[in-house]
């Protein structure tokens, strides 16, 4: 592979579909050569030769990578209801998506963009209440990096891990609206400067009141794009308070936070803890979880905790 090219799971590729984008397969050398022309038809004798073959990448290039990922999430259905394909790969497909479109939020979080990566939570969410190890494989896709975009899918896969564990399966809790809001939580860091992002030290005060003010941005912003549901209005607004009352915009105190953000908030700390930053290094899992269970105390509700520690023993 060189730099020019990404890349993807070859079980993205589904027969008879109209593809834009030239594919590539690694020769022997390592070199690349083209596999198929985007005008060329992918036909199930082509599918059955990846399986023959037993490739396990194929790539597509730089250029190409939005006209790629618009056409996996036009088959993102066929490839969760696909079969022949396990649950690690369905995994693996669906993290490099929700990557790819929350990179896209980020650029332009424009009403018809919101409600199709609300579209693509749903069927996830869908995809971990079927498969039983979704949420496992899901876990070890994610990355630890400090980008806002890898940031906010790790929060909305931990936090329908956790929310597994916490709810019970009930028509009272709408988990693809709380996926969501998960997935969605950080959306008014879109009004904050970028560069807060990669500050190499800690924010000033004027800064850091700015960034408190990303919960009624995020709020703001879903209003105006009609994507708005009861479960992401209290996700969006609450996913900085804390337990012990110290933390934001509200200040709220234990049963005054709403159970779907007491789960966003141990994700999204347990994400900023185990994540790259330009000032410092990640902590594993293990010392994440101490930090927040010594240091931390008070500040996450203890029953919830336990459980979200229960879901990393399952890893």
């Amino acid at each position: 592979m060189n730099q020019f090219h990404f890349p993807i799971h070859p079980q993205t590729l589904r027969i008879d579909t109209a593809r834009s984008f030239d594919v590539f397969s690694e020769g022997a050398n390592g070199e690349l050569k083209l596999y198929q022309k985007s005008d060329e038809n992918y036909t199930a004798k082509d599918h059955a030769k990846i399986f023959k073959l037993n490739i396990s990448k194929l790539y597509v290039k730089n250029s190409d990578r939005t006209r790629y990922f618009r056409y996996l999430e036009t088959n993102y259905p066929s490839v969760l209801e696909d079969p022949l394909l396990n649950t690690p790969s369905k995994a693996e497909i669906s993290h490099s998506l929700l990557i790819a479109m929350s990179i896209t939020l980020f650029e332009s979080p424009t009403e018809e963009f919101i409600a199709r990566y609300k579209e693509c939570i749903r069927l996830l969410t869908e995809f971990t209440q079927k498969e039983e190890n979704a949420i496992k494989y899901l876990i070890q896709s994610t990355a630890s990096s400090h980008q806002l975009y890898n940031h906010v899918v790790n929060v909305g896969i931990f936090g329908m891990g956790l929310a597994k564990e916490i709810l019970p399966p009930s028509s009272s809790h709408d988990m693809s609206q709380i996926a969501a809001g998960l997935f969605l939580h950080d959306i008014g860091r879109f009004t904050i400067p970028k560069y807060f992002n990669s500050r190499k030290g800690p924010l000033s005060n004027e800064e850091w009141e700015i960034m408190k003010k990303h919960p009624e941005e995020g709020y703001k912003l879903l209003k105006k794009n009609n994507a708005l549901s009861d479960e992401i209005t209290v996700i969006v607004w609450q996913h900085h308070e804390r337990h012990n009352g110290s933390g934001y915009p509200a200040g709220l105190i234990g049963n005054s936070i709403h159970t779907y953000s007491k789960i966003c908030s141990i994700s999204d700390t347990f994400d900023a803890l185990t994540s790259h930053r330009p000032y410092r290094p990640a902590k594993t899992s293990f010392n994440a979880l101490a930090v927040m269970q010594n240091e931390m105390k008070g500040e996450f509700d203890q029953k919830f905790f336990a459980q979200f520690v229960k879901l990393f023993s399952k890893q």
